[in-house]
């Protein structure tokens, strides 16, 4: 049983994996040289517009593709349905950033938001045209023409990206490239998908669906005012210098992090959806999914808050090096970030959206109410306030794992307790270590990965801790061999 879960889960993970590594790499590697070109002020400013687009994108996104992902049965009147209402949602968004432009830019005494928010408008709508293929794409899981897409979107955006900022266009070049990526990936979606909608909306049963989607995409809003609002804080009370350092430390982490939740968040959701039927499989596949996740996370949680001040040096340059100290905590932060994803995509494939909607709620206005109490101590405090956070969110999340499935948040925990301990006991080594290597910054930072890596693999295959043998399961499934 479970040599052909984590088969199922191999399947139906690999393309999706590749797609977004493949986009998320590139960006990074083109965030590199833009921060190289750029300033952390034009960085911050790129986060404020950030926060504005990002509605559109839980709403749409979040809400109303998410309700096409679960259910399995949609028809095209109904998928053209919530089409539209996104369509319209959009509109009415783009129309209030373009009224609303000139009022945040004198809020933030930058006068470059308001055109910006031009920008912003065009960016939301172009989601909200691309959504329904997306959606659609994703629940057949065609991850490999996905991958394509992503790959030529992020490569042909982050080329003129380069080309502008090399050229003097400043913050421009982070929103040419926003645009470019975001008209690339829609349109060629569409293009791949096939999908055309159809003028029908009323009598068409997607009353269920926009229930559904309604909840999940508010709670989506909640968690963006979450994970983006530190935007709104540092930019008025800090600046924008202090906002893109910030930023930077944000998705450096994220990139290491986030990849694997974003691979997280599309495939769990399918593959738990199809098991939701019978709960001792469902189960199980929570319990590897956990298990494997947390395996990669774990060590590059660890490893990136001991050599934050390597990574930021390495990667952007001594000017940046003021956000190694953020990178460190929120490293701390990103380690239950993978469980999360997973106990609330649970929750959706159970079909019950009504729960989802109030622990996310609920969890997310205690984020926001830490935000503000850690804002108080600078970027520093805000920093701390997600480690807090994060703590929080797993087990509130969890309680409600353990009430459906009987796999609740202390379970978790000690599943994942002897990855967390040879975790420990590497991270002593590498700090004892580290005097004693090369201090040249890269050759610095390859030894202590190479020895972290070495010393991880080795204590967990000897003291055969749980999530080296679901991995080695996964691998064999993708490979198409018995285990």
């Amino acid at each position: 049983m479970a040599s052909k879960v984590a088969g199922g889960a191999a399947r139906a993970g690999a393309w999706s994996a590749v797609e977004i590594l493949v986009r998320q790499s590139v960006q990074f590697v083109v965030a590199i040289f833009l921060a190289r070109l750029l300033s952390p002020a034009d960085f911050g400013i790129m986060a404020l517009l950030s926060f504005f687009t990002g509605f559109g994108t839980a709403i749409v996104e979040g809400g109303f593709a998410t309700a096409l992902i679960q259910r399995q049965d949609t028809t095209r009147e109904q998928e053209s349905a919530l089409y539209w209402m996104g369509i319209a949602w959009s509109a009415g968004l783009a129309a209030l950033f373009i009224l609303l432009g000139p009022l945040i830019a004198d809020f933030y005494g930058q006068p470059v938001l308001a055109p910006l928010m031009w920008l912003a408008a065009a960016h939301v709508m172009i989601i909200a045209l691309g959504a329904v293929p997306v959606a659609l794409m994703t629940k057949a899981l065609r991850f490999d023409v996905m991958a394509k897409i992503a790959l030529l979107a992020a490569i042909v955006s982050g080329a003129v990206a380069i080309a502008a900022a090399a050229r003097g266009a400043g913050v421009w070049a982070l929103g040419y490239q926003l645009l470019l990526f975001t008209a690339l990936h829609s349109g060629l979606t569409w293009v791949f998908s096939r999908w055309l909608p159809v003028a029908r909306i009323r009598g068409t049963g997607a009353r269920r669906l926009l229930s559904f989607s309604s909840r999940v995409g508010f709670s989506h809003l909640v968690d963006h005012l979450y994970v983006q609002g530190f935007a709104v804080l540092v930019g008025k009370l800090h600046g924008v210098t202090a906002l893109g350092l910030y930023n930077r430390a944000h998705a450096t982490q994220f990139f290491a992090s986030g990849t694997l939740t974003n691979i997280l968040r599309r495939v769990a959701l399918p593959l738990f959806s199809s098991r939701a039927s019978d709960l001792s499989v469902l189960r199980q596949t929570f319990r590897s999914t956990l298990q494997v996740a947390m395996l990669v996370n774990l060590p590059a949680m660890a490893g990136l808050a001991i050599t934050s001040d390597l990574v930021v040096l390495i990667l952007f340059g001594p000017t940046w090096l003021p956000a190694a100290p953020i990178l460190s905590v929120l490293a701390l932060a990103g380690i239950f970030w993978p469980m999360q994803v997973i106990n609330s995509q649970l929750l959706l494939a159970i079909n019950r959206p009504d729960l989802f909607w109030r622990i996310e709620v609920t969890k997310k206005s205690v984020g926001i109410v830490l935000l503000l109490g850690g804002s108080a101590f600078g970027i520093i405090g805000l920093a701390w306030s997600q480690v807090i956070f994060s703590i929080f969110a797993h087990f509130f999340n969890g309680y409600y794992s353990g009430r459906h499935v009987g796999y609740g948040a202390f379970k978790q925990i000690r599943d994942v307790a002897g990855l967390a301990l040879v975790c420990a006991v590497v991270v002593g080594v590498l700090f004892a270590a580290r005097p004693l290597l090369d201090q040249r910054p890269l050759v610095l930072l390859l030894s202590m990965a190479a020895i972290g890596t070495l010393l991880f693999a080795a204590g967990g295959f000897i003291l055969r801790v749980a999530g080296f043998n679901e991995a080695r399961q996964l691998v064999m499934g993708a490979l198409g061999r018995r285990t």
